[in-house]
């Protein structure tokens, strides 16, 4: 807006108005929209004519009516989140009769868009186990977003199956699909909002019977609102364990009776993490006689925990 507040129109008015670069590129919008009512003629910021996608705007040869003002109008659009701030500088208004503009002028336009997160419920579970799966929708705006129909919001790795039943849980009032109707690896979502500067989350059951390491992610763009879609992705990995293994031996073997021997018990993890919370009981044979712990009392223990007898109790000989 180009404001006069003396008696004699302003001729011969000049502005070139270059958009913001920073946070990401603003341009002129589509469809190619604008009004001026300044007159003189609308370019772009190079002084070629004006067409979707220039960096900036250039009026030449304007009036500004006497004791009034003009206004001169455009569609923008910006493609990366963020605070855009544009400015005529000191000068940047030029005029055949009346100099030029003392003051900038300056307006800042907030762009924001919705972002996911995600995050499984434990870093890893046993093969056949099960977790959770809870994905995170936010809406930095200041009106709530309608989430647009989305069907391949969160499309799981190959191994992942979503459980189904159980229901996924949700507090973003949208209609969830879920690829097959027991149980698939595609999660989408319609209908809902997300509320203004908040957050809603979509919660599901996720298992797998291959040991492995699946890194899930939600792409750019998988949802789609109101407010845009999702500028960044978001990513977590899920481990699935493979079961340990046991072995055992005598040594020697065979033996004497009453004469004692070794018994050997090797847990065997192939996974790259470690196996915690290890239990077994190894209970020994009473036929065709009774096999007990020999006297002295001797043993060895790599895997850590606590020794104990088949009951329970301090492990004795006998």
């Amino acid at each position: 807006t180009l404001f006069n507040p003396t008696s004699i129109a302003i001729n011969g008015v000049t502005f070139n108005d270059v958009f913001p670069t920073s946070p990401g590129a603003m341009t002129v919008g589509t469809p190619l929209t604008t009004t001026n009512s300044c007159g003189g003629t609308l370019l772009d910021s190079s002084g070629g004519t004006l067409a979707v996608g220039d960096v900036g705007i250039r009026l030449t040869g304007g009036t500004i009516p006497a004791n009034s003002s003009c206004t001169v109008t455009v569609v923008v659009r910006a493609n990366a989140a963020g605070l855009y701030v544009n400015t005529i500088p000191v000068g940047g208004v030029t005029s055949t009769n009346a100099g030029a503009n003392t003051v900038a002028a300056s307006a800042s336009l907030s762009v924001a868009q919705p972002s996911v997160a995600k995050a499984f419920g434990a870093a890893a579970i046993a093969s056949g186990a099960s977790t959770t799966l809870t994905i995170t929708l936010t809406n930095p705006n200041a009106a709530a977003a309608t989430i647009n129909n989305s069907p391949s919001l969160d499309v799981l790795p190959t191994g992942i199956t979503i459980l189904n039943p159980p229901l996924p849980t949700e507090s973003c009032t949208g209609t969830v699909t879920i690829a097959a109707p027991n149980g698939g690896s595609t999660l989408g979502i319609s209908g809902g909002s997300i509320p203004a500067n908040n957050s809603c989350t979509v919660g599901i059951t996720v298992t797998s019977s291959t040991p492995g390491t699946y890194t899930n992610t939600i792409a750019a763009g998988a949802l789609n609102t109101s407010a845009a879609s999702n500028g960044l992705t978001a990513t977590d990995t899920l481990v699935v364990l493979a079961r340990p293994t046991a072995t055992k031996s005598f040594a020697p073997t065979p033996i004497a009776p009453a004469a004692t021997a070794t018994l050997t018990i090797v847990l065997s993890n192939a996974n790259s993490v470690d196996i915690t919370g290890v239990t077994f009981n190894d209970v020994f044979p009473t036929l065709p006689g009774a096999m007990t712990v020999a006297t002295p009392l001797t043993t060895i223990n790599s895997c850590g925990g606590t020794l104990f007898d088949s009951g329970g109790n301090a492990l004795a000989a006998g």
